[in-house]
């Protein structure tokens, strides 16, 4: 029996679907984007071998900030009525849709964005003569920054299923509202707290009140890096199902 959750071969076709529809946009994307790279990135070859150090942390910039905008334009077919029914019909599951979204939004984007600027760091380096320099694309800090882009996708991801129009600067409101809020709540918490104690004069140490900081710690990136990403997908996937069904 046809599994009616998951089939590679119809996650497949939709990721080719959603690709060849926006292939002129890609295209369009790309070329502007990579091309003013290539500009910048020749530039700083033609000013002195010792600015090339600064290119790995302007491609970084360039790869959240972009990756992040296309993130939030995963759903923008679903904006415009003829479009949104369309894709609202067609013959894949709600899950397929997701994960092909996530997918073409997530690794997709990370392995064209390095294909890309892998090409434009060699002819750079091979203009300096420091072809030997490549692998510093892909160093320790590189990969730490990939799988961070990864975390705050997950959050682009939901606000692009949650918001019809202006998903990029709605999501961006929403974490700093949020952020916000977190953090006056957590200074009042504080306060309400340690002034009780000052104010009852009795002899305290701070340390008693806080955990085991190494075991807090691995709890906090656990819940930073696993629990909230995975529950930020799973919200995701309910707004997908929610505009399947409404």
């Amino acid at each position: 029996m046809e599994n009616q959750i998951l089939n590679l071969r119809r996650l497949a076709l939709f990721v080719y679907r959603t690709l060849m529809l926006n292939i002129k946009t890609a295209a369009i994307g790309i070329a502007g984007i990579f091309g003013l790279l290539l500009f910048i990135s020749l530039a700083t070859a033609y000013s002195g071998a010792e600015n090339f150090s600064n290119l790995v942390p302007l491609y970084m910039t360039a790869f959240f900030l972009t990756g992040l905008i296309n993130t939030s334009n995963s759903f923008k077919e679903l904006t415009t009525p003829q479009k949104g029914y369309n894709w609202l019909m067609l013959p894949v599951s709600n899950f397929e849709k997701f994960l092909g979204s996530w997918l073409i939004s997530g690794p997709l984007f990370i392995v064209i964005y390095f294909f890309f600027i892998s090409i434009i760091y060699l002819l750079v380096l091979a203009k300096i003569g420091l072809l030997q320099n490549f692998p510093n694309l892909f160093s320790l800090p590189t990969l730490e920054s990939v799988g961070s882009y990864l975390l705050v996708h997950t959050v682009f991801f939901l606000g692009a299923c949650t918001f019809k129009s202006n998903a990029f600067l709605k999501t961006l409101l929403s974490i700093f509202l949020s952020a916000v809020c977190l953090v006056v709540a957590g200074s009042l918490i504080t306060f309400a707290i340690f002034n009780e104690m000052v104010t009852s004069k009795e002899s305290w140490n701070i340390m008693n009140f806080i955990p085991d900081i190494p075991m807090l710690a691995v709890v906090a990136k656990v819940m930073f890096c696993g629990v909230v990403p995975l529950f930020f997908l799973w919200v995701a996937f309910l707004k997908i199902k929610e505009r399947q069904l409404s």
